[in-house]
């Protein structure tokens, strides 16, 4: 019989590395092209998505407060510093386990035009998983087209919604 929460574990955790993976293959990039810029259009949304990551692979205490981010703005300036804050990610993905999964967690974050609406929402760690690998894959369509302007190969599903790649795949079969 499969276990059908080690399950979604794995994919939920395959999928956080395969993101974390891409960053760092970004980085890798920036690193090598010295003269590209890689502060402005890649590494606020970079430094943005660990930011988030960190906030609830960190959050110790049930309660994740996306607006009380480091917003270490080193990250944004240095692709070695981002490559790093990544790979230091991966110790907290691999201590994950299934009964993680269904941990409630109370979510704090503003909203509003001007951030004048706070709010708090019962969510659990693996709706937020989900939360932020949709969140980083919103991000990669944004700043993908500057990669691919400078020479940086990506796939041609990079930036696009997993659920868009499923669909156009059945579309194919037709």
């Amino acid at each position: 019989m499969v276990n059908i929460k080690s399950n979604l574990l794995w994919e939920i955790l395959d999928y956080t590395i395969q993101i974390i993976d891409d960053l760092v293959k970004i980085t890798d990039f920036y690193i090598d092209q010295k003269n590209a810029d890689y502060q402005y259009p890649v590494g606020g949304h970079i430094r943005h998505l660990i930011d988030h990551y960190n906030s609830l692979l960190k959050s110790t205490d049930g309660t994740v407060n996306y607006d009380l981010r480091e917003r270490d703005v080193e990250i944004e300036k240095y692709p070695q510093k981002a490559q790093k804050s990544l790979k230091d990610l991966i110790p907290f993905i691999e201590q994950i386990k299934c009964q993680d999964l269904n941990r409630p967690l109370l979510i704090c974050a503003s909203a509003g035009k001007a951030g004048n609406f706070e709010f708090k929402a019962q969510s659990s760690f693996a709706r937020e998983m989900l939360f932020l690998n949709s969140h980083a894959v919103h991000h990669f369509a944004m700043i993908k087209s500057h990669c691919v302007s400078l020479g940086m190969q990506l796939d041609e599903n990079f930036g696009v919604a997993p659920s868009t790649v499923a669909y156009k795949n059945t579309q194919l079969k037709e």
